[in-house]
């Protein structure tokens, strides 16, 4: 079955906007009624039977989605009435679907008064630091979650003081947790982070330090990450999984600790996502789950992790020095997590051999690799649907293939073992 073919028929009836995010071509023909034009959506995010939402790339600029099912639709007014003037875009009610832009959402306390809530940070203060300033280049908004942009500096500002600042807006009370997790990526010695300038727990809004230059997952696939540069990356990741971070942190609390080596919750997660898109997929991973909780590994090391490890969380520098940028996921874990995710965001061949090498410049290998590689390729599965991406459905379903294929060479690598222990 193809996504098209999928799509043809309601995914989700109560939630009749759905369909309609991920048909690009009917998507872009409902946006022209109403004067806009699509460039790229990026992100989406589905509740069964409740809602969806999703961020947009317009012509006119960034703007999102929400459609409800009915007994959610007194949400969708409320947002419609608390919206700032000029934010709501268009409004479909027999869709019961919003249009809006970045400002109009308020999950994200920062973004109803974005100017006062900069201010607030104090950013213009006697060290140097650039002044507030209303220009916000918006790099990743996953609409109700969370909003990263690239503050610039005033146009009369000193010229060695015109320095980018990154803003990270959260929902309420989920910046605390932030600050405390890169403050201690801070204190890991020897890796280049990005420091945490000001906060505003009131606003959920959190300025970081910018670190010029290209992501590694940019250099990949440009074909200019040397050997070096991610051998430096795969020494950078083993130096926080070295770190004895644990006696560091006070008076800021340990970061919450990252899930036990059992299957996790995301797992289950998606497991549920992919088994209400397509149902024909839910006993192949309901399958996938039980052979992952059956061949957990026990007693693993505990250290600091990155949590979301990734070639695009890594930004390297003119002299070729990677640096490690968003920590929101950080925690106490299996530092086999950690170089699971990278493998599973794409990065592999020589590219990954060359980190590793860098790895284990430092620190052994973790054991339980292949495990947590295919758990955190169950993770990703349903990123194409996320992405909102064209033949989502397939690319769905030959993601599930190779967490099935990881998991077959799994079981046969430990019968082997087993045999000739």
């Amino acid at each position: 079955m193809t996504s098209a073919r999928l799509t043809a028929r309601s995914i989700d009836p109560a939630v009749p906007s759905l369909d309609l995010v991920l048909e690009a071509g009917r998507l872009g023909r409902w946006l022209e009624r109403r004067g806009e034009v699509l460039v790229n959506r990026c992100y989406l995010r589905y509740k069964p039977d409740t809602s969806c939402v999703a961020a947009l790339e317009l012509e006119s600029g960034r703007a999102f989605l929400y459609g409800v099912a009915e007994p959610v639709r007194p949400k969708l007014d409320k947002l419609v009435e608390a919206a700032p003037p000029g934010s709501i875009r268009a409004v479909d009610r027999r869709l019961r679907l919003v249009l809006a832009t970045v400002e109009a959402d308020r999950d994200l306390p920062a973004l109803r008064n974005l100017p006062h809530a900069i201010a607030r940070l104090g950013l213009d203060r006697s060290d140097d630091r650039p002044a507030p300033s209303s220009e916000l280049t918006v790099l990743v908004h996953k609409p109700q979650r969370r909003l990263v942009g690239l503050l610039h500096p005033d146009a009369g500002a000193a010229p060695d003081s015109r320095e980018d600042v990154v803003l990270r807006a959260y929902r309420k009370g989920h910046s605390v947790r932030a600050v405390q997790r890169h403050r201690a990526a801070g204190r890991v010695k020897d890796v280049r982070t990005a420091r945490v300038l000001a906060k505003s727990s009131r606003y959920a809004l959190l300025a970081m330090e910018h670190l010029p230059g290209q992501t590694l997952d940019a250099l990949v696939s440009a074909g200019t990450a040397t050997p070096a540069i991610l051998q430096a990356t795969g020494l950078a990741l083993a130096q926080v999984h070295a770190d004895p971070l644990r006696g560091k942190v006070d008076p800021w609390p340990m970061p919450a600790q990252l899930p036990e080596t059992t299957v996790s919750a995301a797992a289950y997660e998606t497991a549920a996502l992919i088994s209400r898109l397509c149902p024909r997929l839910a006993r192949r991973v309901a399958s996938i789950l039980e052979v992952l909780a059956a061949t957990a590994p026990a007693g693993t090391e505990r250290v600091f992790c990155h949590g979301d490890f990734s070639a695009d969380q890594v930004v390297v520098d003119a002299q070729g020095r990677p640096g490690l940028i968003d920590w929101d996921s950080a925690g106490i874990g299996d530092p086999a997590t950690d170089l699971a995710t990278v493998q599973a965001a794409g990065l592999g061949g020589d590219q990954l051999a060359n980190l590793l090498d860098g790895y284990g410049q430092l620190r052994t290998l973790p054991r339980h690799l292949d495990w947590h590689l295919a758990q955190a390729r169950l993770m990703r599965a349903a990123d194409p649907f996320r992405s909102a991406t064209e033949a989502w459905l397939d690319a769905v379903e030959a993601n599930v293939t190779t967490v099935e294929a990881d998991l077959g060479r799994l079981r046969q690598d430990r019968s082997g073992r087993e045999r000739a222990g």
